[in-house]
């Protein structure tokens, strides 16, 4: 139960992060933990993240997400 919160409180931290960024279209995540059948402490959660189209944004989008999966990955080893 506990890492099933776990789990919750990293995907709910990371949209709330996401929808900050500017130029985000859409997020998605997707596979099992999208359907409910992820396995806590065994599965990782897969995103999708849609961008507008805006190629003058992406350089610096890109590197704002590189820093988000760093934290994201320290403070949630999954």
């Amino acid at each position: 139960m506990v890492l099933r919160l776990w789990y919750q409180l990293a995907i709910n931290s990371f949209l709330r992060e996401m929808t900050r960024l500017p130029g985000v279209a859409s997020i998605m995540v997707r596979n099992s933990f999208a359907d409910g059948t992820y396995t806590p402490g065994g599965s990782d959660i897969d995103v999708v993240v849609i961008l507008e189209d805006d190629p003058s944004r992406i350089p610096s989008l890109l590197t704002k997400l590189a820093s988000l999966q760093s934290r994201f990955r320290w403070f949630y080893p999954m």
